[in-house]
Protein backbone atom coordinates (compact mmCIF):
# COMPACT_ATOMS: atom_id res chain seq x y z
CA UNK A 1 0.00 0.00 0.00
CA UNK A 2 1.43 3.34 -1.00
CA UNK A 3 1.91 6.19 1.43
CA UNK A 4 -0.49 8.25 -0.69
CA UNK A 5 -3.25 5.66 -0.21
CA UNK A 6 -2.57 5.37 3.52
CA UNK A 7 -2.84 9.14 3.88
CA UNK A 8 -6.08 9.16 1.88
CA UNK A 9 -7.63 6.54 4.18
CA UNK A 10 -6.52 8.42 7.29
CA UNK A 11 -7.93 11.65 5.85
CA UNK A 12 -11.28 9.92 5.28
CA UNK A 13 -11.30 8.54 8.83
CA UNK A 14 -10.90 12.06 10.19
CA UNK A 15 -14.15 12.95 8.41
CA UNK A 16 -16.12 9.96 9.66
CA UNK A 17 -18.83 11.95 11.43
CA UNK A 18 -19.34 14.26 8.44
CA UNK A 19 -21.42 11.92 6.32
CA UNK A 20 -21.23 13.50 2.87
CA UNK A 21 -17.58 14.56 3.15
CA UNK A 22 -16.72 11.16 4.58
CA UNK A 23 -18.30 9.31 1.67
CA UNK A 24 -16.51 11.49 -0.86
CA UNK A 25 -13.19 11.02 0.91
CA UNK A 26 -13.67 7.24 1.08
CA UNK A 27 -14.49 7.21 -2.64
CA UNK A 28 -11.33 9.20 -3.36
CA UNK A 29 -9.29 6.69 -1.36
CA UNK A 30 -10.86 3.79 -3.25
CA UNK A 31 -9.90 5.41 -6.55
CA UNK A 32 -6.25 5.27 -5.44
CA UNK A 33 -6.41 1.51 -4.79
CA UNK A 34 -4.53 -0.84 -7.08
CA UNK A 35 -5.20 -4.54 -7.56
CA UNK A 36 -3.08 -5.60 -4.58
CA UNK A 37 -4.32 -2.93 -2.19
CA UNK A 38 -7.73 -4.42 -1.36
CA UNK A 39 -6.22 -7.32 0.57
CA UNK A 40 -3.91 -4.97 2.45
CA UNK A 41 -6.89 -2.83 3.43
CA UNK A 42 -8.47 -5.89 5.05
CA UNK A 43 -5.21 -6.42 6.93
CA UNK A 44 -5.57 -3.01 8.54
CA UNK A 45 -8.56 -4.26 10.54
CA UNK A 46 -6.13 -6.19 12.72
CA UNK A 47 -3.79 -3.24 13.20
CA UNK A 48 -5.36 0.17 12.47
CA UNK A 49 -2.94 3.11 12.15
CA UNK A 50 -2.01 4.96 15.32
CA UNK A 51 -4.20 7.93 16.32
CA UNK A 52 -3.38 10.99 14.27
CA UNK A 53 -3.22 13.12 17.42
CA UNK A 54 -0.42 11.00 18.85
CA UNK A 55 -2.05 11.21 22.28
CA UNK A 56 -1.63 8.06 24.36
CA UNK A 57 -5.19 7.94 25.67
CA UNK A 58 -7.03 4.60 25.73
CA UNK A 59 -10.45 6.10 24.99
CA UNK A 60 -9.14 8.17 22.09
CA UNK A 61 -7.30 5.16 20.67
CA UNK A 62 -10.44 3.03 20.83
CA UNK A 63 -12.55 5.71 19.17
CA UNK A 64 -9.96 6.23 16.44
CA UNK A 65 -9.70 2.48 15.80
CA UNK A 66 -13.50 2.31 15.42
CA UNK A 67 -13.53 5.24 12.99
CA UNK A 68 -10.75 3.60 10.97
CA UNK A 69 -12.63 0.30 10.70
CA UNK A 70 -15.77 2.05 9.50
CA UNK A 71 -13.63 3.93 6.99
CA UNK A 72 -11.91 0.82 5.69
CA UNK A 73 -15.31 -0.81 5.17
CA UNK A 74 -16.56 2.20 3.26
CA UNK A 75 -13.44 2.24 1.07
CA UNK A 76 -14.05 -1.43 0.22
CA UNK A 77 -17.64 -0.63 -0.70
CA UNK A 78 -16.62 2.37 -2.79
CA UNK A 79 -14.22 0.09 -4.66
CA UNK A 80 -17.30 -1.61 -6.10
CA UNK A 81 -16.54 -4.10 -8.91
CA UNK A 82 -12.78 -3.61 -8.57
CA UNK A 83 -12.91 -4.86 -4.98
CA UNK A 84 -15.23 -7.81 -5.62
CA UNK A 85 -12.57 -10.54 -5.96
CA UNK A 86 -11.23 -9.77 -2.48
CA UNK A 87 -14.70 -9.27 -1.03
CA UNK A 88 -15.79 -12.68 -2.28
CA UNK A 89 -12.64 -14.28 -0.89
CA UNK A 90 -13.05 -12.89 2.63
CA UNK A 91 -16.81 -12.43 3.04
CA UNK A 92 -17.22 -15.86 4.66
CA UNK A 93 -13.70 -16.31 6.05
CA UNK A 94 -14.58 -16.91 9.71
CA UNK A 95 -12.28 -15.37 12.32
CA UNK A 96 -10.54 -13.11 9.80
CA UNK A 97 -10.42 -9.55 11.22
CA UNK A 98 -11.69 -8.01 7.97
CA UNK A 99 -14.45 -10.57 7.35
CA UNK A 100 -17.34 -8.42 8.64
CA UNK A 101 -16.31 -5.50 6.42
CA UNK A 102 -15.87 -7.74 3.40
CA UNK A 103 -19.31 -9.25 3.85
CA UNK A 104 -20.91 -5.88 4.52
CA UNK A 105 -19.47 -4.32 1.37
CA UNK A 106 -20.35 -7.39 -0.73
CA UNK A 107 -23.91 -7.33 0.67
CA UNK A 108 -24.39 -3.62 0.00
CA UNK A 109 -23.20 -3.95 -3.58
CA UNK A 110 -25.42 -6.97 -4.19
CA UNK A 111 -28.39 -5.10 -2.75
CA UNK A 112 -27.85 -2.45 -5.41
CA UNK A 113 -27.78 -5.04 -8.17
CA UNK A 114 -24.03 -5.58 -8.49
CA UNK A 115 -23.54 -9.33 -9.07
CA UNK A 116 -26.55 -10.15 -6.89
CA UNK A 117 -26.93 -13.70 -8.21
CA UNK A 118 -23.28 -14.46 -7.45
CA UNK A 119 -23.72 -13.01 -3.96
CA UNK A 120 -26.63 -15.32 -3.15
CA UNK A 121 -24.79 -18.30 -4.62
CA UNK A 122 -21.80 -17.52 -2.40
CA UNK A 123 -24.07 -16.89 0.58
CA UNK A 124 -25.91 -20.20 0.33
CA UNK A 125 -22.61 -22.03 -0.15
CA UNK A 126 -20.56 -20.16 2.47
CA UNK A 127 -23.05 -19.55 5.27
CA UNK A 128 -23.49 -23.17 6.45
CA UNK A 129 -19.72 -23.51 6.86
CA UNK A 130 -19.60 -20.77 9.49
CA UNK A 131 -19.62 -21.75 13.17
CA UNK A 132 -23.18 -22.25 14.49
CA UNK A 133 -24.97 -19.55 16.51
CA UNK A 134 -24.39 -17.78 18.74
CA UNK A 135 -21.01 -17.41 17.02
CA UNK A 136 -20.69 -13.70 16.09
CA UNK A 137 -19.62 -14.32 12.47
CA UNK A 138 -22.88 -16.11 11.71
CA UNK A 139 -25.08 -13.71 13.66
CA UNK A 140 -23.31 -10.78 12.02
CA UNK A 141 -24.36 -11.96 8.57
CA UNK A 142 -27.94 -12.39 9.75
CA UNK A 143 -27.79 -8.85 11.15
CA UNK A 144 -26.68 -7.50 7.80
CA UNK A 145 -29.39 -9.28 5.86
CA UNK A 146 -31.96 -8.38 8.50
CA UNK A 147 -31.46 -4.76 7.55
CA UNK A 148 -33.59 -5.58 4.50
CA UNK A 149 -36.29 -7.32 6.49
CA UNK A 150 -38.14 -6.36 9.66
CA UNK A 151 -35.54 -5.88 12.39
CA UNK A 152 -36.67 -2.85 14.42
CA UNK A 153 -34.94 0.33 13.37
CA UNK A 154 -34.36 1.13 17.03
CA UNK A 155 -32.22 -2.00 17.30
CA UNK A 156 -30.03 -0.91 14.41
CA UNK A 157 -29.68 2.61 15.77
CA UNK A 158 -28.96 1.40 19.28
CA UNK A 159 -26.32 -1.20 18.42
CA UNK A 160 -24.64 -0.07 15.20
CA UNK A 161 -21.64 1.34 17.08
CA UNK A 162 -20.96 -1.90 18.98
CA UNK A 163 -19.31 -3.62 16.01
CA UNK A 164 -16.90 -2.41 13.31
CA UNK A 165 -19.74 -2.76 10.83
CA UNK A 166 -23.44 -3.25 11.53
CA UNK A 167 -26.46 -3.35 9.25
CA UNK A 168 -27.09 0.30 10.01
CA UNK A 169 -24.61 1.11 7.26
CA UNK A 170 -26.64 -1.02 4.87
CA UNK A 171 -29.93 0.77 5.19
CA UNK A 172 -28.38 4.21 5.76
CA UNK A 173 -25.95 4.30 2.86
CA UNK A 174 -27.14 1.77 0.30
CA UNK A 175 -30.35 1.39 -1.66
CA UNK A 176 -31.68 -2.09 -2.33
CA UNK A 177 -33.65 -3.53 -5.24
CA UNK A 178 -37.04 -5.18 -4.77
CA UNK A 179 -35.56 -8.40 -6.18
CA UNK A 180 -32.84 -8.40 -3.54
CA UNK A 181 -35.30 -7.88 -0.69
CA UNK A 182 -37.51 -10.67 -2.03
CA UNK A 183 -34.53 -13.03 -2.22
CA UNK A 184 -33.57 -12.22 1.37
CA UNK A 185 -37.12 -13.06 2.40
CA UNK A 186 -36.80 -16.43 0.69
CA UNK A 187 -33.57 -17.19 2.53
CA UNK A 188 -35.26 -17.17 5.91
CA UNK A 189 -37.24 -20.21 4.76
CA UNK A 190 -34.07 -22.29 4.50
CA UNK A 191 -33.33 -24.32 7.65
CA UNK A 192 -29.77 -23.07 8.11
CA UNK A 193 -30.88 -19.43 7.98
CA UNK A 194 -33.92 -20.10 10.15
CA UNK A 195 -31.75 -21.37 12.98
CA UNK A 196 -29.53 -18.29 12.89
CA UNK A 197 -32.56 -16.02 12.55
CA UNK A 198 -34.08 -17.52 15.70
CA UNK A 199 -30.81 -16.99 17.56
CA UNK A 200 -30.79 -13.38 16.41
CA UNK A 201 -34.38 -12.93 17.64
CA UNK A 202 -33.42 -14.33 21.03
CA UNK A 203 -30.50 -11.91 21.16
CA UNK A 204 -32.89 -9.01 20.53
CA UNK A 205 -35.15 -10.23 23.35
CA UNK A 206 -32.19 -10.45 25.72
CA UNK A 207 -31.28 -6.87 24.86
CA UNK A 208 -34.84 -5.76 25.56
CA UNK A 209 -35.61 -4.74 21.99
CA UNK A 210 -39.27 -4.70 21.02
CA UNK A 211 -40.59 -5.23 17.51
CA UNK A 212 -42.01 -2.30 15.59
Amino acid sequence: MTEDLQNAIIAAARLFLQTEHFRDAARAAAERCGLDDWGEILGWFEAPPVPVTGEDDAERRALWASDCKHTLAEVLYQGRERALPVLREFAFAAAQPGQPAAFNAYCRLAAEGVQSEQFFTDLVRGFPALPPPPHPDRLFIVENLSGYENVPQRYLERHRWESPILPGTVWRLGGSTAEFRAEVGQLWRLPEFGQAREAFSRLQEQLGVEDG
